[in-house]
């Protein structure tokens, strides 16, 4: 699994669609689609509409685009859309079944609470997979019972092809 993790990370290119639930204020889902150019161009849109290239960012609300600049990488913007993929890199055993792979309830619940996230820290009955095709991670799935449920899914596409990031028009 964690072979399969490096391998997505040395790709040029790679598009990712994330899915949280709860996601929104109103309790319902999220969805994120990311496009990752490597080594610091990424877009996310859907729930969340920012493009990050270098130290620049632009980020569009109701209104248009706002551009920033920032003193971090561009990768930084993505962290959030990579969590449940990097998670999987902390786990230490995994059970496999041909093409998926599934951490122990156990150590999932232990990874999810390591996160320092409030809303992992009470998650029980934890259901963590990756499924892995020709050598890479291709999904990770997450659902969590506890006060409130928590459901997850990573769905990388586009390895090596994925769409240009290039900076909004302006107007």
């Amino acid at each position: 699994l964690h072979d399969a993790i490096t391998a997505l990370e040395n790709e040029p290119s790679y598009s990712l669609t994330v899915t949280d639930n709860p996601g929104t204020p109103s309790g319902g889902p999220a969805v994120y689609r990311v496009n990752i150019i490597e080594p610091n161009r990424n877009a996310i849109t859907g729930a969340l509409n920012v493009i990050a290239i270098g130290s620049t960012a632009y980020s569009r609300s109701p209104t248009g685009w706002t551009t920033f600049h920032h003193s971090g990488e561009s990768t930084n913007y993505v962290n959030d859309m990579l969590m449940y993929i990097n998670i999987l890199k902390r786990a230490s055993s995994v059970n496999r079944t041909g093409d998926i792979y599934n951490v122990s309830a156990g150590e999932a619940a232990t990874l999810l609470r390591t996160t320092g996230l409030p809303r992992f820290q009470v998650a029980t009955d934890v259901s963590y997979s990756a499924t892995v095709d020709g050598g890479v991670i291709r999904s990770v799935s997450l659902h969590a019972n506890g006060p409130s449920s928590i459901a997850a899914t990573t769905v990388v596409s586009n390895i090596g092809s994925s769409p240009a990031v290039t900076a909004p028009r302006s107007g």
